[in-house]
């Protein structure tokens, strides 16, 4: 192949991972990063709850859950994740009718995947009308930790609220690998 031609594909190899992130604001950066901003809505996750260890609340109950994902009203993927409580109230500092859970989300979205990690407060008791709303006014802020296709080599945040209908809003703020250095 000609030099001219290598240089054309290698620059369209560079720009498909920028260019498949339309629908989310970037930011060149010159260090080889793109700075990301992705809005999306995950619906009410669908759970499945494992009760480990003593009856009740204890420590290392799982939930695993799954949940349709939307970008601008149309779905683009689904949220897979579980959730391990790791602190009950009193311990660590967690408040009455509260546990401390880990959280790891996978989106699987139609141009790549985004993977996120961290910690969050939930109910201990989702009929808790107190515990409830005080996890409602609360934000969760986590840890993006990688991710693939357009999303190869993801760092950053996630905010995470929940709305009326217990559907989440996710707002990421994150950097892409944008050349091979």
């Amino acid at each position: 192949m000609s030099s001219r031609r290598n240089t054309l594909l290698l620059l369209i190899g560079l720009t498909l991972p920028v260019a498949a992130l339309a629908g989310c604001s970037s930011d060149e950066a010159d260090n080889g990063t793109s700075s990301v901003t992705l809005d999306l809505v995950s619906s009410p996750p669908k759970t499945v709850f494992v009760d480990n260890g003593e009856s009740g609340p204890s420590i290392g109950d799982v939930d695993a859950f799954s949940a349709t994902v939307t970008r601008d009203g149309e779905e683009v993927g689904s949220l897979f994740g579980t959730k391990t409580l790791v602190a009950l109230p009193g311990e660590h500092n967690v408040p009455d009718g509260l546990g401390l859970f880990q959280n790891q989300l996978t989106f699987v979205l139609t141009d790549g995947t985004i993977t996120v990690t961290g910690v969050q407060y939930f109910p201990l008791d989702t009929t808790d009308t107190a515990a409830v709303d005080a996890v409602k006014k609360l934000a969760t802020t986590r840890s993006v930790v990688g991710g693939t296709g357009a999303y190869s080599g993801a760092r950053g945040v996630l905010e995470t609220s929940i709305d009326q209908a217990g559907g989440r809003v996710q707002h990421f703020e994150f950097t892409v690998q944008t050349s091979g250095d």
